[in-house]
């Protein structure tokens, strides 16, 4: 018998404890949604994003257009964008989407595929603005996972701030895999 063979005999033999599952505990959403929004609005700034707390529609497009000015960009708020060719949308350099979730401990925003003309969208333009609704803001990724989980999504993805990375000797590149420029619009008043 070779080797390899006594092994594989020995660890059948071997007999394992059965262990029960370990209970999951629930997660509730204990933080008033305004201390919660402000741990938010600090682990945004804290990842480089821009933030701005609006309270109106009106609001929302002033900031837009002074963000945006003369650029060329995608409106996905505004607009139905239900496919869009990747060799278009290299030729705009803002892209405008709805977040879906956001995530206090860490600044994350769930952005689902409603939003997405295209899934490369969110590695390949160059500056991004995510429009959230306050009461869309949850304490922790725990609770984000259970919103996420009760809809059935095509594609997701959490966006954390502008892309950037210091794999590359140990140098900070911003947007090599994503928006070099993040602002995050927050409706207070939903």
């Amino acid at each position: 018998m070779s080797t390899r063979n006594k092994l594989l005999k020995k660890l059948k033999n071997i007999s394992v404890p059965s262990v029960s599952k370990p209970d999951i505990p629930t997660f509730e959403q204990s933080l008033p949604i305004t201390a919660v929004r402000e741990q938010f609005v600090q682990q945004l700034k804290a990842v480089g994003a821009n933030v701005q707390l609006i309270t109106t529609t009106q609001e929302q497009v002033q900031w837009i257009e002074a963000l945006v000015g003369q650029s060329s960009y995608i409106d996905t708020l505004a607009s139905d964008h239900s496919f869009l060719p990747l060799s278009e949308v290299e030729n705009y350099q803002w892209v405008i989407l709805q977040g879906h979730i956001g995530v206090a401990e860490n600044g994350a925003i769930w952005v689902d595929d409603n939003s997405l003309p295209t899934r490369a969208l969110t590695a390949i333009c160059e500056k991004m603005i995510i429009v959230l609704p306050q009461s869309l803001i949850v304490q922790n990724m725990h609770l984000a996972y259970e919103m996420v989980c009760k809809k059935q999504y095509g594609y997701g993805v959490f966006i954390a701030g502008p892309s950037k990375t210091a794999d590359i000797e140990q140098t900070l590149v911003k947007g090599a895999h994503g928006a070099c420029e993040l602002t995050v619009i927050i409706d207070i008043s939903q």
